[in-house]
Formats: structure tokens, C-alpha cells, sequence
């Protein structure tokens, strides 16, 4: 994961100009696609907060084949990804 991470804090950097600090989870998670898409519990944050985030992470819903958020339809379009 460390290795995958890596990977996407470059594209995140070549695309957008963004450092992404590495992520460590702790040793009891168990990382499945249902653990990864509630990292970010969207009814915590403003509507158009949790839309940019959609829209920051679109690429990655689509290529990492995520379960997008209700939020997220209508921003994250996989088709053409």
C-alpha cells in the first residue's frame, strides 16, 4: 500500500501542485474498498466542501474502481477514465 501511495501522491503533485503526506494506518485495519470509502464521513462537512473532495478524488474513484458517495454523483464521472 505504501508503494500505491506513493504512486499517487506523485500524480497528485504532477496534476494539481499538492503534497499529500503518506498515510500510515494502524495495524488492526483491515483496508477493503467499503474501509476506504468511509475514510471521509461526508454528512461531517459542508455540501460543497464534500463536492470539492469528490471532485479532487474523482480519478481516483474511477481508476481504483471505489464506491462513489451519493454527494459525489453528478461530479464523478468514470466514463472516459
Amino acid at each position: 500500500m505504501s508503494r500505491d501511495w506513493a504512486d499517487l501522491s506523485a500524480i497528485q503533485k504532477a496534476a494539481y501542485n499538492i503534497d499529500i503526506d503518506p498515510v500510515e494506518l494502524p495495524a488492526r485495519v483491515h483496508v477493503t474498498k467499503r474501509s476506504l470509502y468511509r475514510l471521509v464521513n461526508e454528512t461531517a462537512m459542508p455540501p460543497q466542501l464534500a463536492k470539492r473532495i469528490c471532485y479532487f478524488y474523482r480519478r481516483d474513484y474511477c481508476c481504483m474502481d471505489l464506491p462513489i458517495p451519493r454527494i459525489c454523483r453528478g461530479v464523478v464521472d468514470c466514463k472516459g477514465v
